[in-house]
């Protein structure tokens, strides 16, 4: 469920001028997130203490930014009869792969994992690790499954109806 915060207007610009066209306020801030844990060596989220600033006087909705290209604000497609609406490659993931456990593939899928996009990355496996040691960068965990979702839409679609073909599954692009 989207959440919304309060920013000041300064601090609005700040990041406005960070996503550009190319990302969202959320992804924007998860970066600036995780660069902040590696630089600090702290293990988790929670013990970053919030930073005291400017009182907030701006709502945004960090999922919706209206001047950005359509493909860049979600995704429409259907997998095997199903309509799912994503706002992001790691809601898309997350939602295919419950689709994929609800439907009762996990044996399929647990056979062909971990299932590779390349010799040095993998789109799914039970730990979120790539084939060359390195973590997953952009991870969706769905109970012990794992996906890399670090990919554009074109490649997240593709590698996705690669993945589903193998498990006989269809994924039809819709928007």
């Amino acid at each position: 469920m989207p959440k919304s915060i309060e920013v000041s207007d300064e601090l609005y610009q700040r990041l406005q001028s960070l996503a550009g066209q190319l990302f969202t306020f959320e992804e924007v801030i998860e970066r600036l997130l995780k660069g902040a844990l590696r630089a600090s060596g702290v293990g988790s989220l929670a013990a970053i203490a919030p930073t005291a600033g400017l009182p907030p006087i701006h709502r945004a909705n960090l999922n919706v930014l209206p001047h950005r290209a359509p493909r860049q604000r979600g995704t429409t497609v259907e997998v095997a009869g199903q309509r799912i609406d994503a706002n992001t490659v790691s809601d898309l993931y997350e939602q295919v792969l419950r689709l994929i456990l609800s439907k009762g593939h996990a044996e399929k899928l647990d056979s062909i994992l971990p299932y590779p996009t390349s010799n040095e990355r993998y789109l799914i496996a039970r730990k979120p690790k790539h084939p060359n040691g390195k973590d997953f960068f952009v991870q969706v965990q769905v109970g012990s499954y794992y996906l890399e979702a670090h990919k554009n839409y074109q490649t997240a679609i593709k590698q996705l109806a690669q993945l589903l073909g193998k498990l006989g599954l269809d994924l039809r692009y819709i928007a």
